[in-house]
């Protein structure tokens, strides 16, 4: 989750796609991130006071004995500059670009970018690529990388968790392919929020319909 939604963390990069050269720190960050996630040492928490510049805090303690290493090195990649000695950390968290040395700052993929990591999954038969019925992918993404692989097919595959026909191709996901599955659970649960915003509500244009 983290790694699709970041492209930056306090300078470590993170483009999936594109030209840019991922940051070769950014994967340890995410190890040490959710390795400290899962020991409960990492949390995040709502600042009590939401008129400060941050409303959200990673709230790191209780590492000393068993994480204090891991903390450390954590801390390091990010550029922070705090005694680890086994008191409680508190790091606000901004959305900025740019590092920093008291904070965490965080720049966020659209959700159009985030649809596109999805997308570069999809296997495009090269018959639709010659008749120009979809434009060839802008970059490429190593195959370890991608979150979803969308299969493409002449005939109907029979073990397919979802299948959907288009032209003359069909396309789906194998019922074998865990990691595509739970990411493709993933990707309604993030179009179902975003349709879902109230934010997008609020802007629509206002109907009075007289009613005699």
């Amino acid at each position: 989750m983290f790694t699709l939604a970041v492209r930056r963390v306090n300078g470590l990069r993170n483009p999936l796609l594109g030209d840019e050269p991922p940051s070769p720190k950014f994967e340890r960050f995410v190890e040490l991130f959710d390795r400290l996630r899962r020991a409960d040492v990492l949390d995040n928490v709502q600042g009590p006071d939401t008129s400060t510049e941050s409303a959200y805090f990673w709230d790191i303690h209780d590492y000393e004995d068993a994480h204090g290493d891991s903390v450390r090195e954590f801390l390091d990649l990010l550029d922070i500059e705090v005694k680890s000695d086994g008191s409680a950390i508190l790091l606000p968290l901004r959305l900025a670009v740019g590092s920093s040395v008291s904070a965490v700052n965080l720049q966020t993929r659209s959700a159009w970018e985030v649809l596109q990591v999805f997308g570069a999954g999809i296997e495009i038969p090269p018959a639709h690529l010659e008749a120009k019925i979809v434009e060839p992918h802008v970059s490429a993404m190593l195959e370890e990388m991608r979150f979803m692989t969308i299969h493409s097919s002449e005939k109907r595959p029979e073990n397919a968790t979802v299948r959907i026909r288009f032209r003359d191709q069909w396309f789906y996901i194998d019922a074998t392919d865990t990691r595509s599955k739970r990411a493709f659970g993933l990707l309604r649960t993030f179009i179902g929020m975003r349709l879902a915003d109230p934010g997008a509500a609020q802007k629509a244009p206002v109907l009075t319909v007289p009613v005699n």
